[in-house]
């Protein structure tokens, strides 16, 4: 158990035994010495002392030796003792004076209450100095030392000390005084001078500061000068203190060895306790502060403090509440109710944070009365005041707990997402808020909000592999963490490479990486651990999921027959409850060794024959049809029935264990019974009456294939599953055939209203593509390019720009990567290019899809089609070609390179691909340019509450049409037919016009045509320039077909777009060759004659009149009289 501190600031959630400013491990409340149990200090040699006192004149020379064991036991610790003593020796008669300052000084010493006759009497002998006795001034020093210390500084003080001749009673009249010693500077001599209680004291208070360096010079000099005495109780303090030397806060971001070193003092420690015969309350001190610095736990300091639970209530520590409630807790075992509403409630959660108060129970209390609409209250109150910790942290705990019962659309991920990566990012946090925090997340599904929290806390540490720890390293998995969980685990020493779930995750890895031989070593190794042991239920359970994993591998990397061969290894003991859904799916491998199973598949399955309906189909379709073992083999299940009872089919599997039978009598029957007796004895069609009813013999049937009858009658019946048998007619003919599985196509293929609307909308291509129908993400990123149906905005009034990267590397997603494959502007990246595993694979399963076939797309058909030579046009891109060749200039990188930006995960993560989380964080982790064209993801990236991560190109328009010749120009106008609005640039069309093949000439023909009238643009505007530029096409080149083509399709669109044949007649008369050309004459006489120029502006106008006649023939406009027109301005 895990709990939750009030207070979430550093200063405040360290743990106990770590240095914190001027915290140390133990306080003033708690003064640690050990009890060492001398004999010379026990209560025989007081007696035998005080027998020789009473018997004699008491005299300072006759009490000097039981005021010096006085003075011992109060350096070590045993004030009682010292005090009992010292009100023994008051009783006695004919005390002289000396002996009488003697007592009182050690009285002054001990801090007992001195009557003013005492203190006077003290006072007066110091200054008479009348006694030359070494040992009586010495107790005189130290009686002054204490009467001084009220008045005197600390510094004053030690002087007054110092000036002082070398004296037992002095030095621990002045180093009582002391509360602690931080540093060996605090010791006035060196400690070889000092008695051994002097040296004992100097241990104490060197333990009350939780200084290491110096706690460990004085055990040493004291165990060099005390060979005789068992020290072992202060070695283990001071193994203790040594844990402060970690500077460690958080239990739980010890490394590896300081848990192991931990883990050894905690034992010594409880092997001390045990061996202790009068406890000494000290040790239980410490046991509790352990106990909370381990975070409650370890099992042993648990039973150790649950024992000793009285002295534990008589000491004090930092900690030692959540102790106490933890042992109540786990006595009584049961919650408090509250009788608290839940405004109540809501209105205390935020008055304790305008308090600075985070109140947990609170939280708890609310979130059990799982009211929504007081919590959604709560959290929005949260957030309308002053950001401080405890007030965010009360929000985080409050949705977190909360999380299991709010609907996803309530639920503040964004507000939590930002809180933890930004408002928590420079706070030390203290795991008992993280963890569980992140635990109730990833419970509820939030697992990337869980990874954020827990990134507080590992982040910059690589500790011991605890619990939260493996759950920090699986969510780094599962969000795909990739490069930050590798590099984690190739750091880890080899003792914890070994570590069950680090062999889990690494076999993870390996699996994803198409690794398969690796992951199956790993999950071997872990395997082995438990065979010839007895397992427990979680034991049996893991194993399960271990065999699952490697068999899953086996099938993906070897044949059939080494699956068989690994099958027969695993053992039926470790199938034990029908509710583990791998239990079942690692039966479906058992194939040929179903007979070893089948009780315990059939005495699970009729547990609840409802529930588990489907998982034994799945098991029951699994066995090899080829296989005779689904038979009468049962030792329990021994024949199943088939019989109509009035009409109605019943099955009946007879058994012969009486509790299962009495259990679930809706399908079984004992083999004692007499229905079993009158099926058993009835041929099939052979009618009898039962419990007067009208029954007739079907069919006798295997237990297993009766289990498995009577589970298709439940799933057919059951219109919440999948499952459905598809049923026909007897006899069916084709026609019957192909209605059914159309019936079902049709079902499948049709996307919804919302859906159509979502793919002719200018969402970001990345976000719809994953949606469209196919099986292959490569093959959808290709339709999203070429379908009319599918729009990507790549120009706005709104274009969105950045900064040219200085990256000399780009990253493709399967979006990308198809945009170049059709657009043909790969050529034009000339930097390195970077695709990530994830996209290489499907790109080429998607190549290999198709074979040696050639495909197309057909946009009447919106898919791909075979291509075959005789059909083939000079318009068809070769798909998979030019994808082959694009493929081949990309470096691949594999999982381990990257990490997806969690905020990606959070915000969009079921709605991207594998392809473009990979690519986002290839670039993300190495400061690549994530290359992309949507000019709506290119505003979505510019956002700073998006992830940062560098675009290319900087400008889409510049990188189409700069520096880009004609046959590129081309490819990149039959864009247009895709649903794409280009904005092409006068430079373009120029270039086009001027250098473009017949080819790249059709497909401005192609563009030019698809222009509607609200889009006309530079065509329009610039038609004279264009048929400029066709004339001086005619003129140098010999075929005109295409440009001709151009001008008729120029001239259709400017008829369907004018209308005004008065305005058409002009715009066709001042365009004509003869006009358009007669500035440029002299130029064209420097390279050819005026008789070739003549001939050759002849076939340019002829062209052009032709083109312009068909323009108005094929024209939607009425222009009968565009010729008369025409006539009349001539």
């Amino acid at each position: 158990m895990t709990v939750i501190p009030e207070i979430l600031t550093n200063s405040n959630t360290s743990g106990v035994l770590a240095n914190n400013g001027n915290d140390a491990l133990y306080g003033d409340n708690v003064m640690l010495a050990p009890n060492t149990g001398d004999a010379v200090y026990g209560d025989k040699v007081m007696r035998d002392k005080y027998v020789t006192l009473v018997q004699s004149d008491v005299s300072l020379e006759l009490v000097k030796p039981v005021l010096l064991d006085v003075a011992h036991k109060l350096a070590e610790g045993e004030k009682e003792q010292a005090v009992t003593a010292l009100n023994t020796l008051s009783l006695l008669g004919n005390l002289n004076s000396s002996t009488k300052v003697a007592i009182a000084c050690l009285k002054a010493v001990s801090s007992l209450e001195l009557s003013g006759e005492e203190k006077l009497l003290i006072t007066k002998n110091y200054q008479l100095k009348s006694n030359s006795d070494e040992d009586f001034q010495g107790y005189l020093n130290a009686a002054a030392i204490y009467l001084l210390k009220e008045e005197k500084s600390a510094q004053e003080l030690k002087d007054f000390y110092c000036a002082l001749p070398e004296n037992i009673c002095s030095d621990i009249a002045y180093y009582s005084t002391l509360n602690h010693i931080n540093s060996i500077d605090d010791i006035s001599r060196k400690l070889d001078t000092f008695s051994l209680p002097v040296l004992h004291l100097l241990l104490e208070k060197s333990f009350a500061s939780g200084q290491v360096d110096v706690c460990q010079k004085v055990f040493d000099e004291l165990k060099k000068n005390s060979i005789f005495t068992d020290l072992s109780g202060q070695e283990v303090i001071l193994d203790c203190i040594s844990i402060n030397k970690f500077n460690v806060y958080d239990y739980l971001l010890l490394s590896t060895e300081q848990k192991q070193y931990l883990d050894n003092v905690i034992d010594r420690l409880i092997e001390l306790v045990g061996g202790q015969e009068v406890l000494d309350n000290r040790y239980i001190s410490i046991a509790g502060q352990l106990l909370h610095y381990t975070q409650l736990s370890n099992s042993k300091l648990i039973k150790l403090v649950q024992d000793h639970r009285s002295l534990l209530n008589q000491i004090d520590f930092r900690g030692k509440e959540v102790v106490v409630s933890f042992l109540d807790h786990e006595k009584s075992g049961q919650h408090s109710q509250t009788q608290k509403s839940a405004e109540d409630l809501s209105l205390e959660i935020i008055k304790d944070v305008k308090l600075g108060v985070f109140s947990p129970r609170n939280i708890a209390l609310l979130c059990e009365l799982k009211d929504t609409e007081w919590v959604e209250s709560t959290l929005n109150e949260l957030l309308n005041l002053e950001r401080t910790n405890e007030c965010l942290g009360c929000y985080c705990a409050l949705a977190a707990k909360s999380a299991e019962f709010l609907e996803k659309k309530q639920f503040p991920s964004v507000e939590i997402e930002t809180i933890l990566t930004d408002d928590f990012k420079e706070i030390r946090l203290h795991s008992g808020f993280l963890v569980p925090t992140a635990r109730l997340l990833s419970m509820a599904g939030y697992h990337g909000l869980a990874l954020c929290a827990l990134d507080l806390l590992f982040k910059n540490s690589h500790p011991w592999i605890s619990d939260p720890y493996v759950q920090y390293l699986s969510l780094l998995y599962e969000n795909e963490q990739y490069n930050s969980l590798n590099s984690r685990l190739s750091t880890m020493q080899d003792q914890e490479q070994f570590h069950s779930e680090i062999s889990n995750l690494k076999s993870f890895l390996a699996t994803k990486e198409d690794k398969f031989s690796e992951a199956v070593k790993l999950i071997e190794e872990q395997i082995q651990k438990y065979q010839d042991k007895v397992l427990s239920e979680s034991e049996k359970k893991h194993c399960i999921y271990l065999w699952v994993n490697l068999l899953i591998n086996l099938r993906k990397s070897t044949s059939h027959a080494s699956v068989a061969e690994y099958v027969e290894r695993i053992p039926i003991s470790i199938f034990s409850t029908p509710d583990d859904e791998l239990a079942w799916e690692l039966i479906t491998f058992f194939g040929e060794r179903y007979i070893e199973v089948e009780d315990i598949v059939l005495t699970w399955f009729f547990k609840d024959p409802n529930k588990y309906a489907n998982q034994l189909f799945n098991v029951v379709m699994s066995i090899p049809s080829d296989v005779s073992t689904v038979g009468f083999n049962s030792k329990i299940f021994k024949i199943g029935y088939l019989y109509t009872e009035n009409c109605q089919s019943k099955y009946r599997i007879v058994v012969d264990d009486k509790n299962l039978a009495v259990e679930h009598p809706q399908y079984l029957i004992h083999s004692s019974t007499d229905l079993a007796n009158t099926l058993q004895i009835k041929a099939i069609n052979n009618y009898f009456l039962y419990r007067s009813k009208h029954c007739v013999m079907k069919e006798t049937l295997p237990p297993t294939v009766a289990a498995y009858r009577i589970a298709i009658e439940i799933l057919d019946n059951d219109e919440n599953q999948c499952f459905s048998l598809v049923s026909l007619p007897e006899n069916p003919t084709a026609e019957n055939i192909v209605n059914v599985i159309n019936s079902i196509v049709e079902r499948g293929d049709r996307y919804t209203p919302a859906m159509k609307e979502c793919f002719s909308g200018n969402i970001p291509c990345i976000f719809k593509y994953k949606f469209i129908k196919g099986s292959n993400s490569y093959g959808k990123a290709l339709t999203a390019i070429l379908s009319k149906n599918i729009y990507m905005e790549l120009f706005s009034d709104n274009n969105i720009y950045f900064n040219d990267s200085n990256s000399n590397d780009v990253v493709l997603d399967e979006i990308s990567f198809a945009f170049l494959v059709v657009s043909g502007l790969s050529k034009k990246i000339e930097v390195n290019i970077h695709i990530t595993s994830e996209t290489a694979k499907k790109i080429k399963e998607w190549c290999s899809s198709y074979g040696d076939m050639e495909v197309v797309f057909d946009p009447q058909k919106d898919d791909f089609v075979p291509e075959y030579s005789e059909e083939k046009t000079e318009n068809d891109l070769n798909l998979i070609g030019v994808t082959k060749e694009l493929l081949e200039k990309c470096n691949v990188h594999n999982d381990r390179d990257y990490n997806v930006p969690l905020k990606l995960k959070i915000l969009a993560n079921e709605l991207l691909t594998s392809s473009t989380k990979s690519s986002l964080g290839l670039a993300f982790t190495y400061g690549f340019s994530y290359f992309t064209v949507d000019n709506q993801l290119r505003g979505l990236l510019s956002r700073p509450e998006f992830i940062k991560v560098d675009v290319a190109p900087g400008d889409v328009n510049k990188f189409f049409f700069e520096n880009s010749d004609a046959e590129t120009i081309g490819d990149l106008l039959l864009l247009h037919q895709h649903n794409f609005n280009l904005f092409v640039p006068w430079e373009a069309f120029d270039e086009l016009c001027a250098n473009g093949s017949e080819k790249s000439l059709y497909k401005l023909v192609l563009f030019i045509r698809d222009i509607s009238r609200y889009d006309n643009g530079a065509i329009i505007h610039n038609i004279e320039k264009l048929t400029k530029r066709i004339f001086f096409k005619c003129l140098t080149d010999s075929p005109i077909q295409a440009s001709t083509r151009l001008l008729e399709s120029l001239f259709i669109k400017l008829v369907d777009f004018s209308g005004n044949s008065t305005e058409i007649a002009n715009v066709f008369l001042n365009m004509l060759p003869s006009s358009l050309l007669q500035p440029f004459e002299s130029e064209f006489l420097g390279n050819i004659s005026y008789q070739e120029l003549g001939q050759a502006t002849k076939m340019t106008t002829d062209a052009y009149i032709d083109a312009f006649s068909d323009a108005v023939r094929d024209s939607s406009q009425n222009l009968k009289k565009i010729w008369i027109e025409i006539e009349a301005l001539c």
